[in-house]
């Protein structure tokens, strides 16, 4: 969706022109140009007989003088200044463009994540092996109300350092693990 705030319509000035834009696509019809108006001769005053040509920008409100028409697939006509017609039709190109390029960007975001999280994943195993052990012992608890917490305690920190999500423990999380242990597993050995 085209919105001036997030930039996604990169060169779109005004507002309205996501509600014109949306309406789109746009392509070219034709310009009246104001220099080619017929008017009353140098020094005379102007009278009914006289055709004005003039508008108001659909997009940014302004008046126009060189008016430049614009239709839609559905034959839906807007009127533009010749600025703000080329902003949107260069806009239209743009947004085609980031329309077919987003799914590969899409992917590439999500595989460097996922290569990041396997790179802390690992590092983890090897860097927290003492405490995944331990947290391992906890887990396996039995399922009774006394061990609610160190089991669900373990579950957790576990999946997240296996995981990848978290890149170091604090030390009183490691503190924890070796109190939980001390305290729960000393009947299992």
């Amino acid at each position: 969706m085209l919105t001036p705030k997030t930039g996604l319509g990169a060169g779109i000035l005004h507002k309205n022109s996501v509600a014109v834009a949306q309406r789109g696509p746009w392509r070219f019809a034709a310009v009246t140009w104001g220099d080619a108006v017929e008017g009353p001769a140098d020094g005379e005053p102007t009278g009914p007989q006289h055709k004005a040509r003039c508008a108001t920008c659909e997009v940014c409100s302004a008046a126009i003088v060189n008016i430049v028409d614009l239709r839609n697939a559905s034959g839906d006509r807007v009127t533009v200044g010749i600025d703000c017609a080329e902003t949107l039709l260069d806009n239209q190109a743009k947004l085609k463009l980031k329309a077919a390029i987003a799914p590969h960007e899409k992917a590439k975001r999500e595989a460097a994540k996922a290569r990041k999280l396997a790179r802390i994943a690992a590092a983890n195993l090897t860097k927290y092996a003492a405490e995944l052990a331990q947290l391992d012992r906890l887990a396996a608890l039995p399922n009774t109300w006394e061990n609610r917490f160190p089991r669900s305690f373990a579950h957790d920190v576990t999946k997240t350092l296996r995981a990848g999500k978290v890149a170091n423990l604090t030390e009183k999380q490691i503190a924890l693990i070796g109190k939980l242990t001390a305290e729960f597993c000393s009947e299992l050995k």
